[in-house]
């Protein structure tokens, strides 16, 4: 399949050839809304794309995360017109029974020649009422249906820059034509590419409510010339024309769901981390991005996104070799450990089970690091155990976990292990070292995180291991709840023991964290300078009684102390930070005479 993408002048090329097709294949996936609820053990919004045609490609990406996705997509072929109807029942065969809901990429024009204004006067209906049929008579007849993906971009047949009367007409044919057919309940899908890409008022292009059920949005990690930087690449996201904010607002303007139908990594020229790259005339991008893996399961969360197809192929891949420290982000945001709240070691077993990998022409699928499980597999267990010490703020953590057979007395399995340490607020910390790979004869796998990368402002953490599975044994996966203590802190007072009624005074408190590698004390600390005997006034600091720590001291500047003969008792307390708990003085006392 031939794919450019484009947003504001960004290019974007991929090529991707299935194995036995002589022609490149113009058509993206769709999502499907199949009938049924989701499935026990699937994440509801998450769909993928692995290779067409393989339905075991995406049970198995199902396995390396921990949980099945509940939409599954795939392309029909648009090479011809004759080649969409005379293959797609191959297509709907493949995927039959697969337990996933079907994305069908349909393309509105086909290679070999066509025109969008010829479409809208219905003189294609008839191949559409066929595709219709015999996705009835397989069981696809609930299916989403995603026509023209991309319209507004210039690398599909259908390019709709200017035709946009013409798009909406034929577009509303296909629709009318495909739900005349008995038995039919499908979902039309309408999604243009992310960005200004000089097509105008997108709304133009929009079919109407009657002609639309979801409305989605095509979004990949990538710039042209600069990516600026993760934090101001995603702002670009949002507010860009056409960006994700946009997308939000468009869809609840019309009353429809918000649906992701592609999005994922983009690794072209890039610093491989999200950061700052520039390479002239060029698409760049994020790279092996975690961050924004979590910013977009982030916004998919808070806008209560339908469905969100990742895009598994190619430059996006993600596994333990291809853009590690973003599956890792993953399979936390969206797999075994999303919404862990066990405090204690839990561990999920995958049953064994048989599945298929497509039929017919065959499927190409990406490799997760593992052979795609077959039948007769056998299941396996991942039992995380505590670290070697409690894990404080100052200090580095080190995790292990041990990978077994589910059969008792039964040799344990071999192969990948991909570990996750997720903050409370969503930020994936990798293992700065450790083992990804566990055998026979060493079934425990580690997890090492440096000093001082943990924090207690960011407790607690998930950590999340999955072992990714092997043509022996069903991939399985764990998680744990990780709290992360502060360090304790001692605070010190000086002040003259004897002061002359009428003079200033000044206190001085010294707050030292421990231990002193953990760095300075920040907050501040509160006086309190009470009389001892009765009838005796409290005295004020100058600024008040709560003085912000500055290099770790805090001073009381009093104005005036007396009358003469009295006592004061000094007090002072540390409010605490983030990094260190809090912490009173040992009484002080000033005598006036």
């Amino acid at each position: 399949m031939f794919r450019l993408l484009q947003r504001s002048g960004v290019i974007r090329i991929t090529f991707v050839f299935s194995i036995l097709a002589a022609t490149v294949l113009t058509a993206l996936g769709v999502s499907s809304a199949g009938s049924g609820a989701t499935a026990a053990g699937s994440t509801g919004k998450l769909g993928v794309y692995v290779g067409y045609q393989a339905p075991g490609g995406v049970s198995s990406f199902g396995r390396a995360v921990g949980k099945q996705p509940t939409f599954a997509m795939d392309f029909l072929d648009g090479a011809s017109w004759s080649a969409l109807v005379n293959t797609a029942p191959s297509y709907m065969s493949a995927w039959k029974g697969s337990g996933h809901t079907m994305i069908w990429g349909l393309p509105m024009l086909p290679n070999s020649g066509s025109s969008l204004g010829q479409g809208a006067t219905g003189v294609y209906n008839s191949y559409f009422l066929q595709l219709a049929q015999d996705m009835v008579a397989a069981g696809q007849g609930s299916s989403v249906i995603r026509p023209g993906w991309e319209f507004n971009g210039g690398w599909f047949p259908w390019a709709a820059n200017g035709q946009a009367a013409a798009f909406v007409a034929y577009w509303q044919q296909i629709v009318n034509t495909m739900r005349s057919v008995p038995g039919q309940d499908f979902t039309f899908e309408w999604n243009p590419t992310a960005g200004d890409q000089g097509v105008g008022n997108l709304a133009n292009y929009y079919p109407g409510n009657a002609y639309v059920d979801d409305i989605g949005l095509d979004l990949y990690d990538q710039s042209w010339g600069t990516f600026a930087g993760i934090a101001s690449q995603w702002n670009t996201y949002l507010t860009e024309p056409y960006g994700l904010n946009w997308l939000a607002s468009f869809a609840a303007s019309r009353g429809k769901q918000i649906t992701l139908p592609e999005w994922g990594l983009d690794p072209d020229p890039s610093s491989n981390d999200g950061g700052v790259v520039s390479a002239a005339n060029s698409e760049v991008g994020g790279g092996d991005d975690p961050t924004f893996i979590n910013d977009m399961a982030q916004w998919i969360t808070q806008t209560q996104v339908y469905e969100a197809t990742y895009w598994q192929y190619n430059s996006s891949l993600l596994s333990t070799r291809s853009n590690p420290n973003s599956f890792a982000a993953f399979v936390l945001d969206f797999g075994s450990g999303s919404g862990s709240t066990s405090s204690t070691s839990t561990t999920t077993t995958s049953p064994s089970g048989s599945t298929s990998s497509g039929s017919g022409a065959g499927g190409s699928s990406p490799s997760l690091g593992q052979p795609f499980p077959g039948s007769g597999q056998s299941g396996s267990t991942v039992t995380i155990q505590s670290p070697i010490v409690p894990v404080s703020t100052w200090q580095g953590a080190h995790f292990s976990a041990v990978v077994a057979s589910a059969q008792a007395g039964k040799t344990g399995p071999s192969g990948s292990v991909s570990w996750g340490v997720r903050s409370r607020s969503g930020v994936t910390t990798p293992c700065r070292s450790g083992s990804s790979v566990i055998s026979r004869a060493n079934p425990t796998t580690h997890c090492n995180v440096g000093a001082g990368v943990l924090t207690a402002a960011d407790s607690p953490y998930t950590v999340s291991v999955t072992y990714l599975g092997s043509s022996s044994f069903a991939a399985s996966s764990a998680s744990v709840t990780q709290p992360v203590a502060k360090g304790s802190s001692r605070i010190s007072i000086r002040t003259k023991a004897s002061v002359r009624s009428g003079d200033p005074a000044t206190i001085t408190a010294s707050v030292v964290g421990l231990p002193r590698a953990a760095g300075a004390a920040t907050g501040a600390v509160t006086f309190s300078v009470s009389p001892i005997s009765s009838g005796g006034q409290s005295l004020t600091c100058g600024g008040g009684d709560s003085v912000p720590l500055v290099s770790g001291v805090a001073a009381c500047d009093i104005a005036a102390v007396g009358p003469s003969g009295s006592a004061y008792s000094v007090t002072a307390t540390y409010s605490g930070d983030s990094t260190f708990t809090t912490s009173n003085s040992i009484s002080s006392t000033i005598t006036v005479h």
